[in-house]
Protein backbone atom coordinates (compact mmCIF):
# COMPACT_ATOMS: atom_id res chain seq x y z
CA UNK A 1 0.00 0.00 0.00
CA UNK A 2 2.66 2.55 0.35
CA UNK A 3 3.22 2.13 -2.87
CA UNK A 4 0.41 4.18 -3.19
CA UNK A 5 0.44 6.87 -1.01
CA UNK A 6 2.21 9.56 -3.16
CA UNK A 7 -1.57 9.37 -4.53
CA UNK A 8 -3.42 10.15 -1.69
CA UNK A 9 -1.57 13.00 -0.80
CA UNK A 10 -1.99 14.32 -4.58
CA UNK A 11 -5.71 14.27 -4.07
CA UNK A 12 -5.48 16.94 -0.82
CA UNK A 13 -2.53 18.67 -2.41
CA UNK A 14 -1.40 18.66 -6.05
CA UNK A 15 -4.59 18.55 -7.71
CA UNK A 16 -6.44 21.67 -6.44
CA UNK A 17 -2.84 23.43 -6.94
CA UNK A 18 -3.30 22.11 -10.54
CA UNK A 19 -6.73 22.95 -10.75
CA UNK A 20 -6.41 26.79 -9.61
CA UNK A 21 -4.46 27.21 -12.88
CA UNK A 22 -6.83 29.11 -15.49
CA UNK A 23 -6.04 26.61 -18.52
CA UNK A 24 -4.91 23.17 -16.18
CA UNK A 25 -6.43 20.26 -18.87
CA UNK A 26 -5.55 16.95 -18.45
CA UNK A 27 -2.65 16.78 -19.79
CA UNK A 28 -1.17 19.39 -17.05
CA UNK A 29 -2.90 17.30 -14.45
CA UNK A 30 -1.14 14.35 -15.80
CA UNK A 31 2.28 16.55 -15.76
CA UNK A 32 1.74 17.66 -12.17
CA UNK A 33 1.46 13.73 -11.09
CA UNK A 34 4.31 12.93 -13.01
CA UNK A 35 6.22 15.52 -11.47
CA UNK A 36 5.41 14.94 -8.09
CA UNK A 37 6.01 11.01 -8.27
CA UNK A 38 9.08 11.60 -9.92
CA UNK A 39 10.32 13.80 -6.95
CA UNK A 40 9.36 10.69 -4.85
CA UNK A 41 11.20 8.34 -6.25
CA UNK A 42 14.23 10.64 -6.13
CA UNK A 43 13.87 11.06 -2.87
CA UNK A 44 13.39 15.16 -3.17
CA UNK A 45 10.43 17.22 -2.42
CA UNK A 46 11.69 20.11 -3.60
CA UNK A 47 11.04 19.13 -6.97
CA UNK A 48 7.81 18.38 -6.46
CA UNK A 49 4.57 21.27 -7.06
CA UNK A 50 3.44 21.48 -3.25
CA UNK A 51 1.43 23.81 -1.72
CA UNK A 52 3.08 25.66 1.16
CA UNK A 53 0.13 24.09 3.46
CA UNK A 54 1.39 20.36 2.64
CA UNK A 55 0.48 17.69 4.92
CA UNK A 56 2.02 14.37 4.58
CA UNK A 57 0.32 11.33 6.66
CA UNK A 58 1.77 7.65 6.37
CA UNK A 59 -0.49 5.47 8.44
CA UNK A 60 -2.72 8.46 10.03
CA UNK A 61 0.59 9.69 11.42
CA UNK A 62 1.87 13.06 9.90
CA UNK A 63 5.51 12.52 8.67
CA UNK A 64 7.56 15.61 7.89
CA UNK A 65 8.08 16.17 4.08
CA UNK A 66 10.96 14.33 2.88
CA UNK A 67 10.69 11.64 5.60
CA UNK A 68 9.46 8.17 5.52
CA UNK A 69 8.16 7.05 1.80
CA UNK A 70 10.17 10.05 0.71
CA UNK A 71 13.27 8.19 1.33
CA UNK A 72 12.08 4.90 0.61
CA UNK A 73 10.15 4.69 -2.48
CA UNK A 74 11.89 2.68 -5.26
CA UNK A 75 9.48 2.16 -7.54
CA UNK A 76 5.30 2.29 -8.74
CA UNK A 77 2.88 0.16 -9.57
CA UNK A 78 4.51 -2.90 -8.37
CA UNK A 79 2.50 -4.19 -5.90
CA UNK A 80 4.13 -4.77 -2.02
CA UNK A 81 3.53 -7.74 0.65
CA UNK A 82 0.06 -5.85 0.97
CA UNK A 83 -1.44 -5.76 -2.38
CA UNK A 84 0.01 -10.03 -2.21
CA UNK A 85 -1.70 -10.43 0.26
CA UNK A 86 -5.54 -9.01 -0.79
CA UNK A 87 -5.39 -10.83 -3.26
CA UNK A 88 -4.62 -14.10 -1.64
CA UNK A 89 -7.60 -13.17 1.15
CA UNK A 90 -10.10 -11.18 -1.62
CA UNK A 91 -9.43 -14.41 -3.77
CA UNK A 92 -10.17 -16.81 -0.82
CA UNK A 93 -13.18 -15.15 0.83
CA UNK A 94 -14.28 -14.92 -2.61
CA UNK A 95 -14.28 -18.67 -3.52
CA UNK A 96 -15.60 -19.46 0.07
CA UNK A 97 -18.33 -17.22 -0.24
CA UNK A 98 -19.22 -18.80 -3.60
CA UNK A 99 -18.84 -22.38 -2.31
CA UNK A 100 -21.40 -21.28 1.13
CA UNK A 101 -23.89 -20.05 -1.38
CA UNK A 102 -23.92 -23.14 -3.58
CA UNK A 103 -24.35 -24.98 0.30
CA UNK A 104 -27.33 -22.94 0.12
CA UNK A 105 -25.76 -21.58 3.59
CA UNK A 106 -26.19 -17.58 2.78
CA UNK A 107 -25.52 -16.66 6.22
CA UNK A 108 -21.89 -17.79 6.15
CA UNK A 109 -21.79 -16.56 2.38
CA UNK A 110 -22.30 -13.24 4.24
CA UNK A 111 -20.02 -13.01 7.29
CA UNK A 112 -16.63 -14.52 4.91
CA UNK A 113 -17.97 -12.04 2.30
CA UNK A 114 -18.55 -9.11 4.45
CA UNK A 115 -15.33 -9.34 6.43
CA UNK A 116 -12.95 -10.31 3.56
CA UNK A 117 -14.09 -7.15 1.56
CA UNK A 118 -13.26 -5.21 4.57
CA UNK A 119 -10.28 -6.64 5.18
CA UNK A 120 -8.71 -6.80 2.06
CA UNK A 121 -9.67 -4.78 -0.84
CA UNK A 122 -8.05 -2.84 -2.23
CA UNK A 123 -5.34 -3.86 -0.06
CA UNK A 124 -4.62 -5.91 3.58
CA UNK A 125 -5.77 -3.56 6.13
CA UNK A 126 -4.20 -4.28 9.41
CA UNK A 127 -5.72 -1.58 11.22
CA UNK A 128 -9.07 -2.95 9.72
CA UNK A 129 -8.68 -5.77 12.27
CA UNK A 130 -11.08 -4.85 14.64
CA UNK A 131 -13.64 -6.70 12.12
CA UNK A 132 -12.71 -9.47 13.47
CA UNK A 133 -15.30 -9.45 15.71
CA UNK A 134 -18.04 -10.13 13.02
CA UNK A 135 -16.93 -13.90 12.61
CA UNK A 136 -16.13 -14.37 16.11
CA UNK A 137 -19.65 -12.91 16.83
CA UNK A 138 -20.99 -15.06 14.12
CA UNK A 139 -18.82 -18.40 15.58
CA UNK A 140 -19.80 -17.64 18.98
CA UNK A 141 -23.06 -17.68 18.00
CA UNK A 142 -22.89 -21.30 16.58
CA UNK A 143 -21.13 -22.31 20.14
CA UNK A 144 -18.32 -22.27 18.83
CA UNK A 145 -17.05 -19.72 21.81
CA UNK A 146 -12.82 -20.35 20.99
CA UNK A 147 -13.79 -17.62 18.10
CA UNK A 148 -14.36 -14.86 20.10
CA UNK A 149 -10.22 -14.82 20.64
CA UNK A 150 -9.96 -14.31 16.78
CA UNK A 151 -9.65 -10.38 17.48
CA UNK A 152 -6.85 -10.54 20.31
CA UNK A 153 -4.48 -12.05 17.60
CA UNK A 154 -4.38 -8.61 16.25
CA UNK A 155 -1.85 -7.77 18.95
CA UNK A 156 0.41 -10.27 17.35
CA UNK A 157 3.47 -9.06 15.32
CA UNK A 158 3.18 -7.78 12.02
CA UNK A 159 4.07 -10.52 9.49
CA UNK A 160 1.47 -12.62 11.26
CA UNK A 161 -1.56 -10.42 10.83
CA UNK A 162 -2.20 -11.38 7.18
CA UNK A 163 -2.58 -14.71 7.85
CA UNK A 164 -4.15 -14.58 10.75
CA UNK A 165 -6.93 -12.39 8.81
CA UNK A 166 -7.25 -15.09 6.06
CA UNK A 167 -7.85 -17.50 9.04
CA UNK A 168 -10.23 -15.97 10.78
CA UNK A 169 -12.31 -14.62 7.37
CA UNK A 170 -12.31 -18.37 6.36
CA UNK A 171 -13.29 -19.55 9.78
CA UNK A 172 -16.97 -19.87 9.18
CA UNK A 173 -16.61 -22.34 7.11
CA UNK A 174 -15.62 -24.89 9.74
CA UNK A 175 -18.65 -27.17 10.52
CA UNK A 176 -21.37 -26.27 13.41
CA UNK A 177 -20.68 -28.90 15.42
CA UNK A 178 -16.40 -28.00 15.34
CA UNK A 179 -15.48 -27.61 18.96
CA UNK A 180 -18.68 -26.02 19.64
CA UNK A 181 -19.58 -25.64 23.96
CA UNK A 182 -23.28 -26.01 24.83
CA UNK A 183 -23.80 -23.18 27.52
CA UNK A 184 -27.10 -24.45 27.86
CA UNK A 185 -25.98 -28.28 28.99
CA UNK A 186 -22.99 -27.42 30.72
CA UNK A 187 -25.54 -24.83 33.01
CA UNK A 188 -27.79 -27.58 33.50
CA UNK A 189 -25.13 -30.04 34.66
CA UNK A 190 -23.89 -27.99 37.13
CA UNK A 191 -27.38 -26.93 38.43
CA UNK A 192 -28.15 -30.74 38.60
CA UNK A 193 -25.14 -31.06 41.23
CA UNK A 194 -27.47 -29.13 43.64
CA UNK A 195 -30.86 -30.26 42.90
CA UNK A 196 -32.09 -27.60 40.87
CA UNK A 197 -32.37 -26.65 36.91
CA UNK A 198 -32.84 -22.89 36.27
CA UNK A 199 -33.66 -23.54 32.61
CA UNK A 200 -36.85 -25.78 33.91
CA UNK A 201 -40.36 -23.93 35.18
Amino acid sequence: MKNYLPLLSLLAVLIPHAAGAANCDRACLKKTLDTYLDAVLKHDPSKAPLDAAFRYTENSTVVATGEGLWKTATALGIPGPDGLWAALGIGAASVAAAWSALRRDPETAIVVALTGTILFFPFFHPHYLVQLLIPAAFLAGRGQWWGLALPLLGWLPGPALAPVAIVATLAPLLPPGFLAISVGAGLRGGAAEFGTDPTRP
